[in-house]
């Protein structure tokens, strides 16, 4: 089946936004259909395309790689937050003996 450069571009700004199995389900085009349609689209390689139509699907492959890092940046923020609400509890719980201990 022929997709159009339309389909391609909907489908790539579909998968960054809901993931590609969900876009798979939903458009009816394969998982791997998908993957190809992104990595022609990193490489500037998918055909029948203008150049405005690939620099736009590039544009959704760079949102995508931009978004994905800058979860993955705030998961470790999240992380070192935890971990140092952890050990505020700690010391907290500690100080909280030490003034019954202090006050009788």
């Amino acid at each position: 089946m022929k997709y159009t450069v339309d389909k391609k571009a909907e489908a790539m700004a579909r998968m960054a936004a809901i993931g590609v199995a969900k876009t798979s389900e939903e458009m009816n085009i394969s998982v791997q259909t998908l993957y190809k349609w992104r990595n022609e689209a990193k490489e500037g390689s998918i055909s029948g395309q203008s150049n405005v139509e690939s620099d736009a699907l590039r544009q959704f492959i760079h949102n995508e790689e931009m978004q994905a890092a800058a979860i993955k940046r705030l998961e470790g923020e999240a992380d070192k937050l935890r971990d140092e609400n952890a050990k505020l509890r700690q010391e907290n719980a500690r100080l909280k003996i030490a003034i019954k201990a202090f006050i009788g």
